[in-house]
């Protein structure tokens, strides 16, 4: 199975919302860039094991600024379909790569 880590989380966040992984991790203040980054933290804190000041790091802002977007957005309905469809397309990668895997293994017997 697939590793998670956080840049897999960023293409994924990416592709779904059809931003730029840049745009996403920029300083911009727009409405659908924010909120692509939101799940884009949210996401990083429960799927992989970084801590808040890693994640924060890497899009230039303080641990604090994640977690208070991490805590703002998790009640919201919309939010929450929006992880859900991102977190199955991170999880359908590595079913897939499993799939193949277990193909070739199957091949060369």
């Amino acid at each position: 199975m697939k590793i998670i880590t956080i840049e897999l989380i960023l293409e994924k966040v990416s592709e779904y919302f059809k931003i730029d992984k840049t745009k996403i991790i920029s300083q911009s203040r727009k409405k659908e860039i924010a909120y692509a980054r939101h799940i884009y933290y949210f996401l990083c804190r429960k799927l992989t094991r970084e801590k808040l000041f890693t994640i924060a790091l890497l899009v230039e802002r303080k641990h604090s600024c994640v977690y208070v977007s991490i805590q703002r957005y998790k009640a919201k309905n919309s939010f929450i379909e929006d992880v859900h469809k991102v977190r199955k397309s991170i999880y359908m990668i590595g079913f897939l790569q499993d799939d193949i895997n277990l193909l070739e293994l199957c091949k060369s017997k």
